[in-house]
């Protein structure tokens, strides 16, 4: 016995500490999870508040409309301004006609790659009706950039 203990030193010591190791690493597993959690999601909302620098929103000028009036499209502009707090973001084109306080009104919704000047001729008309029409532009759509 004497021959065992020599040979293998203090294996039997060790042995009995080593039991310990695992229920160790299960108890620190969630610990270690919720830290690392925790750290994601920090880095994830300092990444998300950095200020970013983006390209300034592009805006065609209103001296290249002018020919609209001529094929029909001679509406006054408005706008909706989108708020993004310090972000620079587009504004949305729409077309409003017809009698302001009118409970007949028609929301005319183009697709793509189309804009309100599908609608000029509909527009006028239903507007001579009595009806409101207004007629949204999607972002990214010819007088949403104006």
């Amino acid at each position: 016995s004497s021959g065992i203990n020599a040979e293998y030193g203090d294996l039997p010591k060790m042995l009995h500490q080593k039991r310990y190791i695992v229920p160790f690493v299960i108890l620190m597993f969630p610990v270690v999870l919720v830290f690392a959690l925790v750290r994601h999601a920090i880095s994830f909302l300092f990444r998300a508040l950095k200020p970013k620098n983006y390209p300034p929103v592009l805006r065609t000028p209103p001296e290249s409309f002018a020919c609209l009036s001529d094929l029909g499209y001679d509406f006054t502009p408005h706008y909706i301004e989108l708020s993004g707090g310090n972000l620079h973001l587009p504004r949305v084109h729409y077309v409003d006609e017809g009698p302001p306080d009118s409970d007949r009104v028609i929301l005319c919704i183009h697709g793509e790659p189309t804009w309100s000047f599908l609608y000029r001729f509909m527009i006028r008309e239903l507007s001579h009706r009595g009806y409101r029409v207004i007629a949204l532009d999607f972002i990214g759509q010819f007088l949403l950039c104006y």
